[in-house]
């Protein structure tokens, strides 16, 4: 033993420094290991936290989504019952193509009654030499195919301008369908989220949660629930005015619809009475012309017989003159001491003269009749030729009243119904959108 005594090593002895320096590690080393636990222990605090406030964060979202998809629910009927109370979409969408449809029916209704005008324009064409004139009639069709063509073509403007509402009403509505089908997916997955606890056997850790995802959170930094709550209030507001851009659409379409209706029916009653005005000016010269025509015959008549009385009283008187001729033509042969300026002899010669005489007011009279009765004939055939002019005129006349008697659409039973339907379009509008009592002055009475 004292030999190993006197073989073992001596002691390493450290310095105090050393010491010391060694102290503080140790302290500093345990310091830093309670400070780590110490977070560790706020971590997990945390995180319990919010495992625990998860839920009513979920809860939250899906009330929020709730309250957003009942309210398009009540826009969109699509999704669920239209409440009229709100922006019935669908609803003037309807009532928009029902204006649309009668400005159509109207434009369809005047392009046969444009034909008819046009075709009594062409039919009074057929008048002829004094016959055919600027008559009141003939303005009177020329305005009623002026308010025609301009009705046909206010009519076609505002089925167009109608057809851009309608399909701006149906942008409006599809757009309000994509927020409710996402509103829904949304509702969906946050009510999933919702029922989710930790014990249940699809919860397990994901690699890359945010990879993959339609919508990145990168990509949704800025999207705060107010812009979330404006962009569907955005889109409500844009409905709400494009519904209230097609009621003022559809009530100026019935204001117009009527003013063309007054224009054209005043126009249509205005030609019809100038029509029978007319007529009857026709129907009153020619009777006229044709009691004419009688006076001229029986006037012609007389004069015939006339004629022949006075042929015969020249032929009669011819025979007398030759007698006193030849008596005194015999008295000629008398001896010279016998031939004297007697009685006998002047009465022959004041009976000879007396006779060339009335022969000769005779030849005066039966050429002035002669005369007479051939200005009688010429009066008669330019009686007869204005009587020509005259029947065609009413020929004419009388086509142009048949074409504006015969309807230019026989409507059905169908079509009296629907018509009906179309005329309490207006009574409609007052009574559903309202957009009419809010401007008094386009009602019509």
């Amino acid at each position: 033993m004292s030999l190993l005594a006197c073989h073992r090593k001596p002691a390493t002895r450290s310095l105090e420094a050393t010491w010391r320096r060694h102290n503080d590690a140790v302290q500093e080393a345990a310091a830093a290991t309670e400070a780590a636990a110490r977070h560790q222990h706020a971590v997990a605090a945390a995180t319990r936290h919010e495992l625990t406030c998860s839920a009513h964060v979920f809860s939250s979202r899906v009330q929020l989504t709730c309250s957003a998809h009942a309210c398009l629910v009540q826009q969109v009927p699509a999704a669920g019952a239209c409440l009229v109370q709100q922006v019935p979409v669908s609803h003037e969408e309807r009532r928009l193509e029902q204006a649309r449809a009668e400005c159509l029916r109207g434009c369809d209704s005047r392009r046969p009654l444009l034909d008819v005008a046009l075709h009594c324009v062409a039919v009074r064409e057929t008048r002829r030499q004094g016959e055919l004139l600027d008559d009141e009639l003939e303005r009177r069709l020329q305005e009623e195919v002026a308010a025609l063509q301009r009705s046909r073509a206010a009519l076609e403007k505002l089925q167009q301008e109608l057809l851009q509402r309608g399909r701006r009403l149906e942008e409006v509505r599809e757009a309000l369908i994509r927020d409710l089908n996402e509103k829904k997916e949304a509702l969906v997955v946050d009510s999933r989220s919702a029922e989710q606890l930790p014990q249940h056997s699809d919860v397990s850790f994901k690699p890359a949660p945010q990879q993959g995802a339609s919508h990145p959170l990168h990509a949704l930094v800025g999207h705060s629930m107010e812009a979330w709550r404006k962009r569907s209030e955005d889109k409500m507001m844009d409905a709400a005015t494009a519904v209230r851009m097609s009621q003022e659409a559809r009530a100026a379409a019935c204001v117009e619809v009527q003013r063309c209706d007054a224009e054209d029916d005043h126009c249509r009653r205005a030609t019809n009475f100038e029509l029978r005005r007319r007529r009857h000016d026709t129907d009153t010269a020619t009777a006229a012309l044709k009691w004419r025509r009688q006076c001229l015959l029986r006037t012609a008549a007389t004069t015939e017989s006339e004629i022949e009385h006075l042929e015969r009283e020249l032929a009669s008187t011819q025979l007398l003159v030759k007698a006193a001729q030849t008596r005194l033509e015999d008295r000629k042969a008398r001896p010279a001491n016998e031939a004297t300026a007697d009685a006998a002899q002047e009465s022959l010669w004041q009976e000879e003269r007396q006779l060339r005489r009335s022969r000769d007011a005779l030849r005066g009279e039966l050429a002035a009749s002669r005369m007479s009765l051939h200005e009688v004939q010429e009066q008669l055939r330019a009686v007869d030729r204005e009587l020509r002019l005259k029947a065609t005129t009413a020929g004419s006349e009388q086509t142009v009243a048949g074409l504006r008697e015969v309807p230019s659409r026989l409507p059905s039973k169908e079509g009296l119904v629907e018509h009906e339907e179309v005329a309490s379009l207006t009574l409609q509008n007052l009574q559903l959108t309202g957009s009419l009592q809010q401007h008094a002055t386009l009602m019509l009475t």
